[in-house]
């Protein structure tokens, strides 16, 4: 009975002393466990910053591309329609031209 009743009352001592370690250092390893788990959200929340951060910045990369692309498109229509018309100003003096160089000929 004795040693039944030993083992018993020294279970529960163990079990008092456990829990009394645990009160008095639980929390602080608990408050280290809080404050990794909370480091390890906030790197997982900045990881997703910078992907949407990169995600953003690739995107205004490739708009601006397609802007310039479209802007020297425009140049190079310009510059075809400035030839365009440099070239029927030429036919026109050109026939300007022989049209005064025959009025020239009849006067004489």
């Amino acid at each position: 009975d004795r040693s039944k009743l030993s083992v018993l009352s020294s279970q529960p001592q163990k079990y008092v002393v456990g829990r009394r370690l645990r009160l008095l250092y639980g929390p602080l390893k608990r408050r280290g466990r809080r404050r990794r788990e909370r480091r390890r959200r906030r790197r997982k929340r900045r990881r997703g910053e910078k992907k949407k951060k990169k995600k953003k910045k690739k995107k205004k990369k490739k708009e601006e591309e397609e802007e310039e692309e479209e802007e020297e498109e425009e140049e190079e229509e310009e510059e075809e329609e400035e030839e365009e018309e440099e070239e029927e100003e030429e036919e026109e003096e050109e026939e300007e031209e022989k049209t005064t160089s025959g009025d020239e000929e009849e006067e004489e």
